[in-house]
């Protein structure tokens, strides 16, 4: 019966989809994405190449961050954002980032190549600065000019306003890129899932322990839904994971399965004398381009990993919204309180854990820590997210699918013109087809 109920679901998915075809929706929606990110890739591109570089004219952000590969490009992401707003020029020093001192061009192309000398400023900046809601609420809001269009296209509008950005970030030199081939090279084919496992010093920090049978669970559903429409010789996943013990396990559990995997950023991340060097750095990154060219993502957005490799893939189609499982929390940016959610349907509680419902109530996070709460306190997703009712004042678990999430506020930025600009290709957007 369970199995049946299952199967009902996945046709139903798949009959959405089709109606989402037939109406030309979907025609639209690329054709407005693309338009939406072709503007936004050529006011960044415009933004960081200045005809001339002036110091008043840049924002001086200094990578310090202590933590994994994620929470540092994500407080680049912060600082770009915090450019863009004030229209200046984005001047990245990473000389004390202990992932790659001053290494960052060796990995990445330089974020200004005009303004790059002025990394060797001694001008002491106050970015990235404290990572909370107060200081970084801008990370919550969506400029004027692109927001409504955005939002009516899109499903998720904050994630793929930080892809365009992870975009530029992130593009990759020649050395980084032939690693990525390498890899791709090794069974990397589509259609293909993507997980992403976490292990080592994460576990019961900063995120419960996931079983790989959870992962597996929703990357068979995802090959069940896509049975329904075309034939499927072989089940592909790419693994990304800080522990080799990952790979033996799934290869043992699943042998109906071909796993890909980058034996060599397993290793690196694994060991704490290698984990913050330049060859971990190119394994990482590597790693989360796969990621973001699967067809399907299943990891858990508790990891900043998680959410760079959700954050690109929305840059590869016109909305990826949907083509994630995350096995704890919804996608949020660290420590920035996350939009409310509304009850759309009332929801009559079965026991004090769970959170009745009446259709318009509110349901929000009280501080940023509630996202790390429940991600350390979810043992698997099952439905349900946790929140407090501004009705009621109860904090408990609520049925997700019930509520939809507000959208994110609308602030006004900088009025750019339209540039007439050509845009440099990006090595990211195919480096991983077949």
């Amino acid at each position: 019966m369970m199995d049946n109920m299952g199967d009902f679901r996945r046709v139903i998915l798949s009959e959405v989809n089709k109606m989402g075809d037939s109406d030309k929706r979907e025609i639209w929606r690329e054709n407005e994405m693309k338009e939406l990110s072709d503007l936004v890739q050529k006011r960044i591109h415009v933004l960081q190449n200045p005809q001339t570089c002036k110091m008043k004219q840049t924002l001086i952000c200094n990578l310090t961050n202590p933590s994994g590969f994620a929470s540092g490009i994500h407080d680049v992401l912060w600082c770009f954002v915090k450019a863009y707003h004030t229209n200046r020029t984005l001047v990245l020093i990473s000389k004390h980032w202990h992932y790659a001192p001053d290494q960052w061009n060796s990995v990445f192309h330089p974020l200004s190549p005009v303004c790059d000398e002025l990394k060797k400023t001694k001008k002491k900046s106050y970015l990235p600065g404290e990572n909370d809601s107060n200081f970084r609420s801008l990370m919550g809001a969506l400029p004027t000019d692109i927001a409504f269009r955005l939002m009516l296209a899109h499903g998720k509008p904050l994630a793929w306003w930080y892809g365009q950005f992870l975009k530029y970030i992130l593009r990759p030199q020649e050395g980084l890129l032939k690693n990525v081939q390498t890899v791709r090279m090794s069974s990397y084919e589509h259609p293909i899932v993507g997980i992403h496992v976490r292990r080592t010093d994460k576990i019961g920090n900063e995120a419960s322990f996931h079983p790989i049978e959870e992962y597996m669970l929703h990357v068979d559903d995802f090959y069940r839904r896509l049975a329904l429409v075309k034939n499927v010789n072989v089940r592909r996943v790419f693994v990304a994971t800080d522990d080799p013990k990952v790979l033996i396990e799934c290869k043992k559990k699943y042998p109906n399965y071909v796993f890909v995997f980058n034996s060599e950023a397993t290793a690196t991340a694994n060991n704490e004398k290698t984990r913050y060097s330049n060859s971990s750095l190119v394994g990482v990154v590597t790693d989360v381009f796969l990621l973001a060219h699967s067809d399907f993502l299943v990891c858990t957005l508790s990891s900043g990993l998680c959410r760079v490799a959700y954050e690109l893939m929305q840059t590869l189609h016109p909305d990826a919204s949907a083509m994630i499982r995350s096995l704890d929390v919804d996608h949020h940016y660290a420590w920035v309180l996350p939009p409310a959610r509304v009850a759309v349907y009332k929801h009559v509680a079965h026991s004090k854990k769970e959170m009745a419902l009446e259709a318009g109530d509110t349901i929000y996070k009280k501080n940023a820590y509630d996202v790390l709460d429940e991600a350390l306190h979810k043992r698997s997703w099952d439905g349900y997210s946790i929140g407090t009712n501004s009705r009621t004042k109860l904090s408990a678990a609520f049925l997700t699918y019930k509520t939809i999430q507000q959208y994110p506020s609308v602030i006004d930025f900088p009025k750019y013109p339209d540039y007439n600009v050509s845009l440099p290709p990006f090595d990211f957007d195919n480096l991983a087809s077949s």
